[in-house]
């Protein structure tokens, strides 16, 4: 469920501007804690499988070492990855994670011929590392065209986010912003190469599922510099213990066919 919090609005009634104010005050010190993004962060998406061994070698260990900088050429600190499991065999399948690989296979430039897989920049890259690298380095290069940040709140079940977009230029192309659950950290079972199936091994940053589309809600008008844009989501959490999950927004620049073609921001918490 998305809500929209404008900063200027005009009414008929004087009684639902008051209360529209009134609301707008205590909710002001929430906006003002929103951090936005200042450098440009690569966003990676592991296609895995916990049912295939080579996913459990060369998948997340190899996407963790680049996090946490223990991969020459990538600044882990300008990267993050999400967790994909889109085979409706495995046990960590879910319907988001088989909606990124259709994007990704059916309509991308490539398809998706490796286990794992891994798309940065909503470019495939299979298991070719090298090129991935290349591409990263590329990204840390690239000026932060749209900043965007969020503070959560949970009331109740109910996790709300606020989300501030800050326009660094003049833009003019059609872009979106997408907001994504994942959780943090799922223990279960891997199948790997060097020991075996490992019944209690640590996956993480496991997408979970979207709050808005895979592809975002789309804004074409032209943006003046400086614009912000703010916006209130909200989640129903449920069962899920909040201190596992993790939220995703991601500004994307799309196509003429309003699909991802770049990652312009992204931030995580």
């Amino acid at each position: 469920m998305v809500k929209y919090v404008q900063k200027v609005a005009v009414f008929s009634l004087v009684l639902g501007l008051v209360f529209l104010l009134s609301c707008r005050k205590s909710d002001e010190t929430i906006w003002d804690a929103v951090v936005l993004s200042t450098q440009k962060q690569s966003l990676v998406l592991m296609l895995s499988s916990s049912e295939v061994p080579t996913a459990g070698d060369y998948g997340l260990p190899v996407i963790d070492s680049m996090k946490n900088n223990l991969t020459n050429g990538v600044n882990g600190n300008r990267l993050f990855y999400l967790s994909l499991y889109p085979q409706v065999s495995d046990p960590l399948y879910n319907f988001a994670a088989e909606q990124f690989k259709f994007l990704y296979d059916v309509n991308g430039d490539n398809s998706l011929s490796t286990t794992p897989a891994f798309v940065s920049n909503t470019k495939n890259y299979n298991y070719d590392l090298d090129s991935l690298k290349s591409n990263l380095a590329e990204q840390a290069t690239e000026s932060q065209k749209i900043s965007v940040g969020n503070v959560l709140r949970l009331k109740g079940n109910t996790l709300e986010m606020y989300i501030k977009m800050r326009y660094n230029d003049f833009y003019f192309n059609a872009h979106s912003l997408a907001v994504y659950i994942y959780d943090k950290e799922v223990v279960a079972s891997q199948a790997t190469i060097s020991n075996g199936t490992v019944t209690n091994f640590k996956h993480k940053n496991v997408l979970s599922e979207f709050v808005t589309s895979l592809k975002g809600e789309v804004f074409q008008e032209t943006v003046q510099y400086g614009h912000e844009r703010e916006l209130l989501y909200e989640y129903n959490i449920g069962d899920k213990n909040i201190d596992n999950i993790g939220v995703l927004t991601v500004v994307y620049g799309l196509d003429s066919n309003k699909n991802p073609k770049e990652v312009i921001a992204l931030y995580s918490n």
